[in-house]
């Protein structure tokens, strides 16, 4: 009695103990992915931010310059009595003018102090048209100072040839006389070309820009030039106030939603912006660069994944941890186990600490002819050669890997001779000491006024450690996909035995039927013949059922190739068949035999589809026998195949929908939580999508996609 009792002690402090490991092992797991994934996350946002405003600014003085350069150009030409007098000595000054400079104005023209035109090269036929409407012609006719345009319609030689351009205009003053104005039309086009088109930051970065009144200047989209800035963003509070401070003048960064992506409407994206005005003499423009957030988090794809690797095995192992201690002596191991998890856990994060702050990549430059005359000082601690070593004495592929040395200098000379920037180019080299270094590369052309390649620069970092990690995190999601379909089988294990009993159950009786056969003076050997051929028969039956369990719980390698997932499926529900009987569950499978192939790993699919077929089956297990129905659907999507599983239980609540699938969340009273974790990474790892809905007629729908297989994808094992 005494020992039942501390023995049922045990069990409840076990299960407490277990209960109160598993929510703060969840809660520190989440809180450390918060922490370290924001931190790289801010870091990330910063580094753009900068770059970002590097190009803003480079964009402002260059446009500054230019506006102060054809100013104090037009200003001297105003003083010349010749062209004050508009006499014909002062015209063909004008026309000198333009000629030096008709690659970067499109006409020049002189007004009288009514607003007529008196003189306009090229544009002779315009003489003596009236433009004291114009805005900047009535503004010029009303101060008398210099004024420069917003962007305007207007055309070259025909009405057919419109162009978006900036009218610079100077007054022309006799002595104290007010007698008109000098202006040259700028095309804004070749502006925006020089300095704005230029503006790329990754996939999505381009620059804008407004009119110190909000009229928009530059923009991607090109039905929103002209038009108030306000009247395109009204949907969003949170560029109207970037736009409000850009509009003061002020200088800055934010973060604001939008519809577009440059020319494409995506519907509401982040965006990342920097903000400064350009001062243009008596007026100012504003200057913005922006990036979606996809430019920010692409760079931290890989980073998350490995964090969630390490966190999530980190709780695995927790967890697992937990489970051992179920006697009072367990208990006193398990402590021990964690001082030691503990001590490895340490262990790992100074290694981690360690690792990332001593790698780290090089800077370097080659000449045309790809031979390096830089190369920064930490190239020895990646390849072993110090600077001195490499400058003026080895090409950069010398250093490649013999194997592939000649491939990947034939591809740099494509990207050579075509003049290209190139990014993240994966190239092995073989280090001092014999050692294979994996480097990512990227690099700039330099090319000399005439267009000539003069140089290339660039950076490299070692990625071999990365590509390390990510064939260790393969293997253990197949790991942790292996462990979860013994778990799933053991589940099948009363189905297992009532299904192999048949066939048992019919060789022993078929057996002792020819025993009896055998005793007779004359054996019926016909009848012998017949009931071996049931025996055997009846092996192949059990054979097969024992064969699919040792399928779906060996330890084997992924293998992809093509598959029917209406036929596999079909095979699932079969194999369901007998657990779905003692359930008392109606399970039917609407086969759709003409589906294309998909490239998948055919015991993958089978661990998702069972998944969640006993999912279905556990939904409906609270109704009456007649009413519990679970179906699957297979049909073509496009360019995938989908399954669906159908159910009509109570369905999954609203709120609990987005949850669904995060690890160790479940509705199962002794559920792990981790099935379908598991299935969407296998999902996802094919290249499909895992989701949940549910039905309006009642119930839950979760389906899957698979893409279909492409010509030549044909792998081993098909």
């Amino acid at each position: 009695m005494v020992l039942n009792r501390g023995s049922n002690q045990l069990n409840t402090h076990y299960k407490r103990t277990f209960i109160a490991l598993a929510v703060v092992c969840a809660g520190v797991c989440a809180l450390l992915f918060s922490f370290f994934y924001q931190g790289a996350k801010e870091v990330a946002i910063a580094k753009l931010n900068e770059e970002q405003m590097i190009h803003a600014r480079q964009a402002a003085e260059g446009i500054e310059d230019f506006f102060t350069t054809w100013v104090q150009n037009l200003t001297s030409l105003s003083k010349i009595d010749e062209i004050i007098d508009n006499d014909p000595v002062g015209q063909r000054y004008l026309k000198l003018f333009y000629e030096t400079n008709q690659k970067q104005i499109m006409s020049i023209t002189r007004v009288d102090e009514r607003g007529v035109i008196i003189y306009n090269y090229p544009q002779a036929s315009s003489v003596g048209v009236d433009i004291s409407d114009q805005k900047h012609i009535v503004e010029l006719r009303r101060d008398h100072k210099l004024v420069i345009s917003d962007v305007f319609k207007t055309y070259a030689r025909s009405k057919e040839d419109i162009f978006d351009s900036i009218a610079i205009v100077v007054p022309v003053f006799k002595g104290a006389e007010f007698k008109g104005s000098v202006e040259v039309l700028v095309n804004f086009a070749s502006l925006s070309k020089r300095y704005l088109d230029v503006i790329k930051i990754g996939k999505t970065g381009y620059a804008w820009v407004v009119s110190r009144d909000g009229t928009i200047l530059y923009t991607p989209i090109p039905e929103f030039t002209g038009k108030s800035v306000f009247e395109t963003i009204k949907d969003s509070a949170s560029l109207n106030v970037m736009v409000n401070n850009m509009l003061k003048g002020h200088e800055g960064a934010a973060i604001y939603t939008f519809d577009r992506i440059g020319d494409r409407n995506v519907g509401q994206t982040r965006k990342y912006a920097v903000y400064m005005p350009v001062h243009i003499l008596t007026t100012f423009w504003s200057i913005a660069v922006a990036s979606t957030e996809q430019d920010v988090l692409s760079g931290l794809i890989s980073f998350r994944n490995k964090l969630a690797s390490v966190i999530g095995a980190l709780f695995i192992c927790g967890m697992v941890f937990s489970t051992l201690g179920a006697k009072a002596w367990l208990i006193v191991k398990e402590e021990e186990k964690r001082k030691q998890i503990e001590i490895k856990l340490r262990e790992s994060l100074e290694r981690f600490r360690h690792v990332a702050e001593t790698v780290g990549g090089f800077i370097w430059e080659v000449d045309a002819e790809g031979l390096y005359t830089y190369v920064s000082p930490s190239v020895e601690k990646t390849l072993g050669y110090a600077p001195e070593e490499l400058v003026g004495k080895k090409h950069f592929y010398d250093l490649f890997e013999p194997s592939v040395r000649e491939e990947l200098k034939a591809a740099a000379s494509q990207v050579n001779a075509a003049r290209q920037s190139f990014w993240d180019f994966r190239n092995p080299n073989v280090s001092k000491s014999g050692k294979i270094v994996n480097l990512q590369t990227s690099g700039r052309p330099v090319l000399d006024p005439t267009g000539n390649l003069v140089a290339y620069r660039g950076a490299a970092a070692d990625v071999t450690g990365r590509e390390q990690a990510e064939q260790k995190i393969v293997q253990q999601r197949n790991e942790l996909a292996h462990v979860a379909r013994v778990s799933t089988v053991g589940q099948l294990a009363s189905s297992l035995a009532h299904e192999l009993n048949q066939p048992l159950g019919a060789i022993l009786r078929n057996a002792e039927a020819a025993e009896l056969f055998l005793q007779e003076a004359a054996p019926d050997l016909d009848e012998v013949r017949a009931i071996l051929a049931d025996i055997r028969k009846d092996d192949q039956r059990a054979g097969a059922v024992i064969d699919r369990m040792r399928d779906m719980i060996q330890r084997r390698k992924v293998e992809h190739c093509r598959l029917n997932l209406d036929q596999l499926a079909g095979e699932v529900v079969t194999l369901l068949g007998p657990d779905a009987e003692l359930r008392r569950v109606g399970l039917s499978f609407e086969s759709n035999p003409a589906l294309p192939p998909v490239l998948g790993d055919r015991v993958q699919l089978q661990q998702v589809l069972l998944n969640l077929l006993l999912n279905a089956m556990d939904a409906v297990i609270d109704n009456t026998p007649a009413k519990r129905r679970v179906a699957v659907r297979t049909r073509p999507a496009g360019a995938m195949v989908q399954v669906a599983v159908s159910d009509n239980g109570h369905g999954i609540p609203a709120d609990k929908l987005p949850f669904v699938f995060e690890p160790f969340y479940t509705s199962k009273p002794n559920g792990l939580g981790m099935g379908l974790a598991i299935s969407r990474s296998i999902i996802e790892a094919h290249g499909g999508r895992l989701w949940a809905e549910n039905s309006p007629a009642g119930g839950a729908i979760l389906t899957f996609t698979v893409p279909v297989s492409g010509e030549g994808q044909v792998a081993s094992g098909e």
